[in-house]
C-alpha cells in the first residue's frame, strides 16, 4: 500500500507561504473591522454633538461663594480696613477714635502687657494664618474675588442699613416713648466717629464670631451631637452678651441702656452671625464697617 493512502482527503499540509496569506488575511480582516467600529463611533458621536450642544460652563457663583469663605481671601481683604484704622488712631491720637468694644478689647490685653495698637492687628492676622494653615489651604487666590467681596458688602451693608431705618420707625411706632432709644447721629467729629466704626466691625467680628463664637458652637456640637442646636445656642448667647457690652452697666465706655436699642443690637448681632457663618468673615466684616459708616452719614 503506498505512503498517500494513510492521509485523509483534503488534510494535506499547508505550505509557509499559504500559511502566512492566511494570517495576513485574517489580519486585514481585524483591521476592516475595527476601521468599521471606529467610523461607527465617529458617526454616532458627530450625530450626537449634532443634536445636544456642548455643555455651558459651571457658574461662577459657586466658585465665589465658596472663595469668600477662605481665611487668607479674608485676611486680604480685612488686613487693609485694619491698617487704615490703626494708622489713622495714631495719627489722631484720641481715644474717641476707638470704639467701645475696641478699647475694652484693647484694656484686658494693656492689662496682661500688650500694646492695644500692636496686639490687636497681630491677633487678627495670627488667627487668619492659623486657620488658614489649619486647612491645607493654598496661598494663591483671584484678586477679582476682593472686588466681588466689597460689592457684595456694600450692598449687605446698604440693606442693613434701610432695614434698621424701618425697625426704628415701627419701633416708634409701637413702643412706648420711654422705650425707644433715640436715634440721634454721633456727636464730634464726623472724621474721628468714621474711623471709629471702622474698629467696630473689625474686633467686634473678630471677638464675637471667631474667639467665641466658633468655639461655643464646637463646644455645643461635642456636648449635643447636634450642630444645629450648637449654632443657635451660640448665636443666641453670642448676641446677648454683644448687645450687653455696648452698654454702661457691663462696658464703662457704653451707652445708657435702652429696651429697644437693646432688642436691635440682638437681632442685628444674628444677622452677623448668620454673614459669618454662611458667608465668611471678611464678608461679615465688610457689611458690619459700611453699614457703621452709612449711620454716620
Amino acid at each position: 500500500m503506498s505512503s498517500g493512502a494513510s492521509n485523509p482527503i483534503g488534510s494535506r499540509r499547508q505550505s509557509p507561504t499559504e500559511a502566512s496569506r492566511s494570517i495576513a488575511a485574517s489580519e486585514q480582516s481585524e483591521r476592516s473591522n475595527h476601521r468599521a467600529i471606529a467610523e461607527l463611533l465617529q458617526s454616532k458621536l458627530r450625530a450626537r454633538r449634532t443634536v445636544s450642544p456642548t455643555p455651558t460652563p459651571v457658574e461662577p457663583l459657586p466658585y465665589y461663594h465658596q472663595q469668600t469663605h477662605r481665611p487668607i481671601i479674608c485676611l486680604a481683604f480685612v488686613l487693609p480696613i485694619v491698617m487704615l484704622y490703626e494708622t489713622c488712631s495714631i495719627l489722631l491720637a484720641n481715644d474717641a477714635v476707638r470704639s467701645g468694644v475696641d478699647q475694652w478689647i484693647g484694656r484686658m490685653f494693656h492689662f496682661l502687657g500688650f500694646e492695644q495698637v500692636v496686639i490687636l492687628p497681630l491677633v487678627v492676622t495670627a488667627i487668619l494664618i492659623v486657620w488658614h494653615h489649619r486647612q491645607h489651604d493654598r496661598w494663591s487666590f483671584n484678586p477679582f474675588v476682593l472686588v466681588g467681596m466689597f460689592i457684595e458688602c456694600s450692598l449687605l451693608g446698604t440693606i442693613l442699613y434701610w432695614s434698621a431705618n424701618a425697625v426704628y420707625f415701627l419701633a416708634t411706632v409701637s413702643l412706648p416713648d420711654h422705650l425707644v432709644a433715640a436715634n440721634v447721629a454721633t456727636e464730634g467729629d464726623w472724621f474721628v466717629a468714621s474711623v471709629s466704626v471702622l474698629g467696630s466691625g473689625i474686633y467686634e467680628e473678630t471677638f464675637f464670631r471667631i474667639l467665641f463664637l466658633l468655639p461655643v458652637i464646637a463646644w455645643g456640637t461635642w456636648l449635643t451631637g447636634s450642630r444645629e442646636i450648637s449654632i443657635t445656642c451660640g448665636m443666641i448667647l453670642c448676641s446677648l452678651i454683644f448687645a450687653s457690652l455696648h452698654y454702661s452697666v457691663f462696658n464703662p465706655w457704653g451707652h445708657h441702656f435702652e429696651v429697644s436699642s437693646f432688642l436691635f443690637r440682638f437681632g442685628a448681632s444674628i444677622v452677623f452671625c448668620n454673614l459669618f457663618l454662611f458667608r465668611g468673615f471678611g464678608i461679615a466684616v465688610g457689611s458690619h464697617v459700611i453699614y457703621d459708616l452709612l449711620t454716620q452719614l
